[in-house]
């Protein structure tokens, strides 16, 4: 079994803190949202970063805004996209495309 190498995790609340602590650890540090490309590559060894920067807790990422056109936060699941009102109401297309 292939074991993750050891590294710091920090949470971060905002996208301006997450930018900070990523720029103050310099190359060394890299983002994780969901990991599914970034923790298979630790575990063989491809990438190695000493501190990894959860953006989960950024509510920022996050947020469905239907205004001039549909924006939705790059922190969104499939399920939480399927689950917004404007997405289910006004881009059917979309709303299928996610739930599948």
């Amino acid at each position: 079994m292939m074991r993750l190498p050891h590294f710091r995790h920090r949470a971060p609340a905002s996208i301006e803190e997450a930018a900070r602590i990523l720029a103050g650890e310099g190359p060394n540090a890299m983002p994780i949202a969901g990991g599914t490309d970034l923790v298979p590559n630790m575990k063989r060894r491809h990438q190695e970063p000493t501190t990894l920067v959860s953006l989960r807790r950024i509510a920022a990422l996050k947020r469905v805004a239907n205004g001039a056109g549909l924006s939705l936060g790059a922190g969104l699941t499939l399920t939480e996209v399927t689950a917004a009102a404007p997405v289910r109401e006004h881009y059917r297309g979309l709303w299928e495309a996610a739930a599948q």
